[in-house]
């Protein structure tokens, strides 16, 4: 198998890879602006508005949680 065969194997993996990454940092950098706004809009006072980034990072977690299961049950 040739060098350059080698390269366009891992090239679209790559970058879904990337680009997950960079669209997860612009999420997670708008996240104080988005609960700001969430705020003003349905009237949050500041413990209930932590419980909106509570809930994101959160659902990051279980999402690569319930996804590494997965994987490792497929691979067995």
């Amino acid at each position: 198998m040739t060098t350059k065969a080698i390269k366009n194997n891992y090239a679209l993996p790559l970058t879904l890879i990337f680009s997950l990454f960079f669209l997860w940092a612009i999420s997670s950098n708008l996240l104080p602006t988005m609960i700001r706004q969430l705020m003003k809009t349905c009237e949050l006072n500041t413990f209930q508005a932590s419980f909106t980034e509570t809930a994101y990072w959160l659902a990051y977690f279980l999402f690569l949680i319930s996804h590494s299961c997965c994987y490792v049950y497929e691979t067995l």
